[in-house]
């Protein structure tokens, strides 16, 4: 059953169909486009299997290393369990558990046939050092700021806000310096008028290039020259996090 039929899905567990279980990550992470789903064999068991995680939230050395790697080429004694070289490795049956589990960085491993699957610890960091922001400094709050990455910067904010309802949707901007954009937002706050605007707004920019984010506002916002601003700029993902929420 589903949210709509008035089932609570933190008790939901998983069934032992594969397909049926990727449906249900893709329902409940709508418009999560750095939701990687990744379907392979387990060389170990010949089992069909998914490896499921977000993007930029994972050590994809780690993952690729530890994870696939060991399932997809080592072979071994068919009655035996599957077998990585990654540290922890959880059983979980609850949709509750492995929604949290992917929202913090973990890979969920999901196989063909049982009603169970693995959470494995694979988080990753910013592949860089996040440096202070020096237009605003914090006494209290983190000392880390936003980087020229766009996806680690999505990343620092859903170490804030994980949460299901926390949607991403990306566009293109430019014809000739292409220019990633991404649109954050929780989908039960938000107002969707609001978010059927802006996409309107930067999918009609017509221009060669997007060089910095003053260029984007002045493309989306309503009035330049009003008193009050209408669109904040910020250099803190926790800033830009509250504001979310």
């Amino acid at each position: 059953m589903t949210e709509s039929s008035g089932t609570n899905t933190n008790d939901e567990c998983i069934t032992e169909n594969l397909n049926e279980s990727i449906a249900k990550i893709q329902e409940i992470f709508t418009n999560t486009h750095d939701l990687i789903i990744r379907k392979l064999w387990i060389k170990q068991t010949g089992e069909q299997a998914a490896i499921i995680y977000m993007d930029e939230m994972t050590d994809k050395t780690m993952l690729h290393h530890d994870v696939l790697a060991p399932l997809q080429l080592e072979s071994g004694n068919p009655s035996e369990d599957f077998i990585t070289t990654v540290g922890n490795v959880k059983p979980q049956s609850k949709w509750a558990e492995l929604k949290l589990a992917i929202m913090i960085g973990y890979s969920v491993l999901f196989i063909d046939g049982r009603s169970e699957a693995y959470t494995l610890d694979t988080k990753g960091i910013p592949q860089r050092a996040i440096e202070d922001p020096q237009q605003e400094p914090s006494l209290k709050g983190a000392h880390h700021g936003f980087i020229e990455n766009g996806a680690q910067n999505i990343a620092m904010i859903r170490r804030y806000i994980a949460d299901k309802e926390l949607k991403l949707k990306r566009y293109i901007v430019g014809t000739r310096g292409q220019t990633a954009v991404s649109l954050l937002y929780l989908e039960d706050v938000v107002e969707p008028e609001v978010v059927k605007v802006l996409e309107e707004r930067i999918q009609s920019i017509d221009v060669d290039a997007i060089i910095n984010t003053g260029e984007l506002v002045e493309f989306i916002e309503d009035q330049p020259l009003a008193l009050l601003p209408q669109i904040i700029t910020t250099e803190r993902p926790d800033t830009a996090a509250s504001r979310i929420l």
